[in-house]
């Protein structure tokens, strides 16, 4: 069943963070000419930032060609390019010697686009990701990672950790959030680059630092001090660590059609708390169509949790942990009386399983979980939809009916249609999208495509 993208607060994980870079601190550098470790920095998009990284040992574009204007002098070299053919995320072109300048390179350094850089390397040389101990993302970005498959299938997540898992005692990720990466809440960051990191980790070995900064402005004002300079244990001065996200308001109960609705409990004010642990749910015996919630590790406080609905979804709402573990039955959980909708919860990066509704048949007027949508002739499916991009999927053959979760906003084919289907059919299983220009989305199975709908309005939006 589709599912619309997670929207995932951070406030648990912010305060975890905030444990390791206090509103005091602030980074002292010393005055030298010559850098204290050997960076290597990875350009935004075209040659965004090369001026600014003047530092490091060397810098890498990520546009072909020469840079304009062409920038000369400093110690670097521009004539790298580190992201190869950007719709295969291939990571080989991120690599460079073993030695610059007879040093080791320690420190890894992305601005923007440029944050796909460290991560690439990871991915390319794990001889030279073993002397990297410092990687610096300097406003990474937050639609900009959660929509760039780059970042989000290739187990990014999974290699930071394994990363910082390698030396725990010097690794550090420290990462400049401007206005661009906090568009979101820093959900992108939490998702794609802390998700899999234990707290105990988080408080260690990272440190998210925030900045009203607008995104070019981050690389100018950072870049010189950060690049090429010792790791900081602080945040920086003009940052500040970051700190909980808003509470949001609680989402009206909503209902499908004639169906029973599926309901979420009041809101509390939320409070500060250092850990995090696992969930677990099922349904509830004694409040029927309600779940169950047991958290386990989790130290007293309230906490912000999800209830993300296949259906649509997900909205946040509050409870309060006085001990581990701790199960939670009272009818005031998340309810969902859909059948054959799916429920799963979360708590900053912890989430739960995820259960299923009892029975597949929907009753009459309520939204269905998938759609049938027949192509009109062979149809290419892409992991990335905003550039038609990304891992290319199996082609779904001409007169072959699908299932399509949802629609959504994307790349504008040949004659402008920006709509773009998931596609929930094996063996495309949700991770795929498709034009949805290449479809009759009328209800025909065969004949010409000319003068069909660019898109089927049943279809719910992602």
């Amino acid at each position: 069943m589709g599912r619309r993208g997670t929207w995932l607060l951070i406030a648990t994980l912010a305060v975890a963070l905030a444990g390791i870079a206090t509103a005091t601190g602030s980074l002292r550098l010393a005055a030298s000419s010559t850098p204290a470790v050997t960076a290597v920095f990875y350009s935004g998009k075209g040659c965004a930032g090369l001026a600014q990284a003047a530092s490091a040992a060397r810098r890498l574009r990520a546009q072909a060609g020469p840079c304009v204007p062409v920038f000369t002098g400093g110690t670097g070299t521009y004539n790298g390019r580190w992201n190869g053919d950007e719709k295969a995320c291939g990571p080989d072109h991120a690599t460079y010697p073993d030695k610059i300048n007879g040093k080791v390179v320690t420190q890894l350094a992305g601005f923007s686009l440029g944050r796909l850089g460290p991560l690439y390397l990871l991915r390319a040389s794990d001889s030279l990701a073993a002397n990297v101990d410092n990687i610096l993302m300097l406003d990474p970005g937050g639609t900009e990672v959660s929509s760039n498959a780059c970042d989000t299938d290739y187990q990014s997540a999974e290699n930071l950790r394994d990363w910082l898992a390698e030396h725990p005692e010097k690794n550090r990720l420290v990462i400049i959030a401007g206005k661009d990466t906090q568009a979101d809440k820093l959900a992108a960051v939490n998702r794609y680059y802390l998700g899999k990191l234990t707290p105990a980790t988080v408080t260690a070995q990272v440190l998210v630092c925030t900045t009203d900064l607008d995104h070019n402005a981050v690389m100018a004002t950072f870049g010189p001090k950060l690049i090429g300079a010792p790791t900081p244990t602080s945040c920086p001065d003009g940052t500040q660590p970051a700190t909980s996200a808003p509470t949001a308001s609680p989402t009206p109960t909503r209902t499908a059609g004639k169906s029973p609705s599926k309901a979420v409990p009041t809101t509390a004010p939320t409070t500060a708390h250092p850990a995090i642990g696992s969930i677990r749910i099922g349904w509830s015996t004694a409040h029927q169509s309600w779940i169950t919630m047991t958290l386990t590790g989790f130290s007293p406080g309230t906490y912000r949790y999800v209830c993300d609905f296949g259906s649509g979804g997900p909205a946040g709402f509050d409870l309060v942990v006085s001990g581990t573990p701790q199960t939670y039955d009272n009818g005031h959980t998340c309810q969902d009386q859909l059948p054959g909708d799916t429920v799963r919860v979360s708590i900053g990066p912890a989430r739960s399983n995820e259960i299923t509704v009892p029975g597949r048949t929907a009753d009459p007027g309520s939204t269905p979980s998938t759609y049938a949508e027949t192509a009109g002739g062979p149809a290419h499916t892409w992991t990335d939809r905003t550039n038609a991009g990304g891992e290319e999927g199996p082609t779904v053959p001409a007169n072959t009916t699908v299932q399509i979760s949802c629609v959504a906003q994307g790349f504008a084919v040949q004659n402008g249609n920006t709509n773009w289907y998931r596609i929930a059919s094996d063996p495309w299983n949700d991770r795929f999208w498709v034009s949805a220009d290449a479809f009759y989305n009328n209800g025909l199975t065969s004949g010409p495509l000319a003068g069909t709908p660019l898109v089927d309005p049943a279809v719910r939006s992602c």
